[in-house]
């Protein structure tokens, strides 16, 4: 039986939250704050910890940076799950070694425990087996989209220009495409004339501008700024 951590200072989220969980199949515990949490892992030895951000004393980012620090738990899947959630922190949190980040109030509970069956191996990982190109000009949003999309159990070539996607995808198979509009030079247009070559390639364009000309022929165009969930949402039923 896996084993789930849930780090909150609230007993109201943190107990109903340990029950779901024994329903789902995981053996969970609880702790009120980071410094507790840290205490808790050596015996409790969690396959995963959920925790939130806010918290008196050891707050969640501390518990962090000095989980990460500890080189027995680099490794532990954490999943940030919080009140205080928005678009913006997900790539940060990611480029700190969470696996996934939930907002508490916004969030389906079976696919909170999807993710948990997911990360912990309770369940095959919904990308197996598929490959992503991944292109985005910013470094920071595609190293944390990458980390997520390998997360999720996706082979990922990511790459930040539409020269080295051409070449990626003139010499590799894949299954998908994500592609930012906003390259220069119309070059995702001429990227995508590569793609279409290989039918059974999906491409899904991410755009300032939203459905347009500048996305046409894609198989799915997103507006930015686009939340994390949504992104990921269209590459599974691209990829199923």
């Amino acid at each position: 039986m896996k084993k789930v951590l849930v780090v909150d200072d609230q007993a109201d989220c943190s107990e109903p939250m340990a029950r779901l969980l024994g329903l789902c199949g995981f053996e969970a515990g609880t702790a009120s704050d980071g410094r507790s949490a840290l205490e808790k892992l050596s015996g409790f030895r969690p396959d995963l910890v959920l925790l939130d951000l806010a918290m008196p004393g050891m707050d969640g980012f501390e518990f962090l940076r000095v989980l990460r620090g500890v080189p027995q738990w680099t490794c532990l899947p954490v999943i940030v799950f919080t009140a205080f959630y928005n678009d913006q922190m997900h790539s940060g949190l990611r480029l700190l070694g969470v696996n996934d980040v939930f907002g508490k109030g916004q969030t389906d509970f079976d696919l909170l425990m999807n993710r948990i069956s997911e990360i912990t191996g309770e369940k095959q990982a919904v990308g197996s087996g598929k490959r992503v190109l991944l292109v985005e000009e910013d470094a920071e949003t595609r190293a944390a989209l990458e980390l997520l999309l390998r997360d999720y159990g996706y082979e990922v070539s990511g790459v930040g220009t539409a020269a080295e996607a051409m070449r990626e995808a003139a010499d590799g198979e894949f299954d998908v495409a994500v592609v930012d509009l906003g390259l220069a030079d119309w070059e995702s247009m001429k990227l995508l004339d590569v793609l279409l070559g290989k039918r059974h390639c999906k491409s899904l364009g991410l755009s300032w501008h939203g459905a347009g000309a500048d996305g046409a022929g894609f198989s799915k165009v997103l507006k930015k700024p686009v939340a994390v969930e949504k992104v990921m949402e269209a590459i599974k039923g691209l990829t199923e």
